[in-house]
Formats: C-alpha cells, structure tokens, sequence
C-alpha cells in the first residue's frame, strides 16, 4: 500500500496532538530535523520491513514506549485505517438511533451502554444486529469515531 506523503504527515500531527505528553517528550529529547522526521515518516509507512539502519537510528533515538507508538501509528495505517474505510455507514457499522432502542427495548431486549455509545455492525441498510458487536476494539474506535462523524456528534 503507498500512502501519500501528506496523509502521513497529517497522520503524524494527528498522533501530536492525541498525546501531547507523549510526543512534547520525543520533540523536547531529539532535534527533528526534516531528515528524521523524513525517516519517522518512513518507519510509519513500512513499520519493522525498514533498513537495519534506520531501526537502529529509531531504536536508538526513542524510548520503547515511542517506539510501540511508532508500531500501532503503522498498524492502523497499514491495516486498520484502510479495513475502516471500506465500510460504509448505515450499511455495514453505524450508531443506534433513539427508535433503533426503542425498537430493541419494545421486543424485550435491554441494551446495554456500549451498545448505544459505540458503532456495532449493520445487517443491511439501516437495520442494526440485534446483538453482535464489534471484537477488535481498535476497529469499534475506528469505526465509532468515523459514526459519530458522520452523524454530526448527535
């Protein structure tokens, strides 16, 4: 897969921001030099598949816990993100609506909290499971955020 070079950037300030402790202590230890950050960018992309050399530099450079961060950054890029993005609201994941639990509760179901704040999987169009929900819980955040996007926060 070749993610453009602005969508790894993005993806990058996006980590930034997401944990500001985290990375305030990377940019405060290492000068990111357009090199490096040329080299983290490229580590994202190809994860451990990188030069003996460049692991080395990043191994080196950063404590294990950044560099865990640096591996689950290219695990959601490389597998995640595009299993996420495939899927389409209302069809194959989406958030219950008030009249989805009301339908539930009227047939004797109790939903329970996670069901009614996080995506779970569609049947078909506009038709909820009834009670299977998603068991990656990297692709319930993926697919929960992406919901609560398309519907505007409710």
């Amino acid at each position: 897969m070749n993610l453009p070079d602005a969508f790894l950037n993005h993806f990058v300030i996006f980590y930034v921001n997401a944990s500001i402790a985290d990375m305030h202590y990377i940019i405060a230890h290492i000068r990111w030099s357009v090199a490096m950050r040329a080299k983290v960018l490229e580590y994202l992309h190809r994860g451990v598949g990188v030069s003996e050399a460049l692991k080395k530099k990043i191994y080196n450079g950063l404590d294990d816990d950044h560099v865990k961060f640096l591996n689950l950054g290219h695990c959601w890029l490389s597998s995640l993100l595009p299993f996420v993005l495939q899927k389409i609201n209302r069809v194959h994941f989406g958030l219950l609506t008030k009249a989805d639990v009301d339908m539930f509760e009227a047939e004797g179901m109790k939903i329970p909290m996670s069901r009614r704040m996080l995506a779970v999987p569609f049947v078909g169009k506009d038709v909820p499971s009834r009670a299977s929900e998603f068991s990656h819980p990297d692709v319930l955040i993926g697919l929960s955020i992406l919901a609560f996007r398309y519907c505007r926060l409710k």
